[in-house]
């Protein structure tokens, strides 16, 4: 897929904005609490947004990174 290098920067993005939304919660204060203060299974619902961005994240570099050494393999295949 064209453009996954990209997708991957706006998850890691996303994790970086969630992280440090949960540091800076208790500074909100009531907009806060009005936005992310939903709980689901007694989580905090920026903890469970914060995870699924961790392993989007991570799953998209993972994806980024073989197809990027699939489509170079001509380069480190070759031989000397």
């Amino acid at each position: 897929p064209v453009g996954l290098g990209k997708h991957k920067t706006v998850s890691q993005i996303g994790i970086l904005l969630a992280v440090w939304w949960m540091a800076s919660d208790s500074q909100w204060g009531s907009f806060a609490q009005a936005v992310f203060g939903w709980k689901i299974f007694g989580c905090p619902l920026i903890l469970w947004f914060s995870e699924l961005s961790k392993w989007v994240a991570v799953l998209l570099t993972f994806l980024s990174g073989v197809l990027y050494l699939w489509r170079n393999r001509h380069l480190y295949l070759e031989e000397c």
